[in-house]
């Protein structure tokens, strides 16, 4: 016998979850890029301020006796790590990366919530509504506060979710194999593209899952 096609409801919460699915991979992307960031530029200024304290402390004679540098060269040196940490410090001061993480992060808590909001109503026994559908739809456009995804990296965004669909299903055929090894198969020879209707297994998201009253 047939299996029963899904209905309009139940294709439409589909499409939906799967915009979520990848709205998680591209905002988690962006969340460690900017934490990473972050955390460099962080090292960058206590290695300089480091630096800088070293030949702060340090005498004139002691520095030129032990590390050989001469008088211009020990300026050069201090003022070379003084004009470091102040660029790195005002760097971090305007493009923010530890925030921008935080708000990616915000984004990802959404998406993942969206996402397992409509995996139990599309499990559920009864029949979806229009009403918890159009609720659905509410909550997910409910993002007024959260980062966008810039126009200039959507693709590529959305090339990574397809590529990590198509691993993933790849390492569940062949869990020996080593990922590279994976990808370069992948790239030689594509095979038929990922069924990204069907988002992969993700953790839930930290907090109570709100229901829709009906």
């Amino acid at each position: 016998m047939a299996s029963q096609s899904p209905s309009p409801l139940d294709a439409e919460l589909q499409a939906l979850r799967q915009k979520a699915d990848q709205q998680v991979t591209s905002h988690s992307y962006l969340r460690d890029h900017y934490l990473g960031w972050g955390q460099r530029l962080n090292l960058y200024t206590l290695f300089f301020s480091a630096v800088l304290l070293v030949f702060t402390l340090a005498s004139d004679e002691f520095v030129q006796r032990t590390v050989g540098l001469g008088p211009d060269g020990y300026k050069w040196a201090m003022g070379t790590a003084a004009f470091f940490t102040f660029c790195i410090s005002l760097i971090e001061l305007a493009w923010n990366p530890s925030q921008k993480a935080k708000a990616h992060d915000q984004a990802v808590a959404h998406y993942l919530r969206m996402n397992y909001e409509m995996r139990h109503l599309l499990s559920s026994e009864g029949k979806v509504s229009r009403e918890k559908v159009r609720w659905i739809q509410e909550e997910y456009l409910d993002a007024n506060d959260l980062p966008r995804i810039p126009e200039a990296r959507s693709l590529w965004l959305k090339q990574r979710h397809l590529l990590k669909l198509a691993v993933s299903r790849a390492l569940e055929r062949n869990p020996h194999q080593s990922l590279w090894w994976l990808r370069l198969k992948l790239w030689w020879k594509p095979g038929p593209a990922p069924d990204s209707s069907v988002p992969m297994a993700l953790p839930p998201p930290a907090g109570k899952l709100r229901r829709p009253k009906v």
